[in-house]
């Protein structure tokens, strides 16, 4: 099956390219045409512009993506967080929340840098991405203040709550308490996410040694938090405890995806 997997990726690259570099082509214009005027571009069209892109970069690259059924995820607009291993991450969890929504929208906060690494991430303002500048304290604290309002802007956040990318795959960085204050302000539901096998997966991830031939990815969506149940905690403590526990089911998935390389086992994720 892997064989034939390959043949068929070979066979049909060549046109995927193509397709994806005439679309790239016209990218820029049909961004500036929404950023003009935002009536100018319907939502379902432009993210599924964006979704199809995506999916084109991810068939190119030859990576695949397994996760679990996200069965659990709220059906109200909710923040989601996840860990950060690549410049792909971005990619990889649009695809899965486009392919999954609820019937609700939803847009990423990403650092400015990354609107700069490429012209893909410049399609991302189509679907309303946020560019914040980590050296404007004064201007992220008012982005986070003014304009995630998860309630009123009826659209779900996702954030990559370690704030930078961690390439060392055995380890999950500080995270940024701050950014949970976005659920707060909202009442809106947590929704932590992992992210295994992704670290290397691009040429601006600095450090490669962590490269996965496979180039297989795996994403696990945990239980959301509803508001009720943690908006008389600290956001700190919150953070803290919600830190834990996503080591916790992290190192889980990847001693399975280990064992499961040595022949251990029999991968099952969920």
């Amino acid at each position: 099956m892997g064989f034939l997997k390959r043949v068929f990726h070979k066979l049909f690259m060549p046109f995927v390219l193509i397709s994806f570099m005439w679309n790239l082509l016209f990218s820029n214009a049909k961004v500036n045409k929404y950023l003009i005027d935002q009536d100018s571009l319907d939502i379902e069209y432009r993210y599924k512009y964006v979704y199809k892109m995506i999916k084109k970069v991810l068939f190119i690259y030859g990576i695949k993506i397994s996760s679990n059924d996200f069965s659990n995820v709220m059906s109200t607009p909710s923040l989601f967080i996840a860990n950060h291993k690549s410049s792909f991450d971005p990619l990889i969890l649009f695809v899965i929340l486009y392919e999954k929504k609820q019937g609700y929208y939803f847009q990423f906060v990403a650092k400015k840098e990354l609107n700069l690494d490429s012209r893909i991430y410049n399609i991302f303002k189509l679907v309303d991405t946020i560019f914040i500048d980590r050296f404007n304290l004064r201007s992220t604290y008012e982005i986070y203040n003014n304009n995630l309002n998860i309630s009123a802007n009826k659209k779900s956040i996702v954030l990559f709550i370690e704030g930078t990318r961690i390439y060392d795959v055995n380890k999950i960085g500080e995270w940024h308490s701050g950014s949970l204050k976005v659920a707060y302000n909202s009442f809106s539901p947590i929704v932590p996410i992992i992210i295994y096998g992704s670290s290397g997966l691009s040429k601006s991830d600095n450090d490669r040694s962590y490269y996965d031939k496979k180039k297989h990815v795996y994403v696990k969506c945990l239980d959301p938090i509803k508001s009720n149940s943690y908006l008389t905690i600290n956001p700190c403590k919150l953070s803290d405890s919600l830190r834990n526990k996503f080591i916790d089911e992290y190192n889980q998935i990847q001693k399975k995806i280990i064992s499961h390389s040595h022949g251990k086992e029999n991968m099952v994720f969920d």
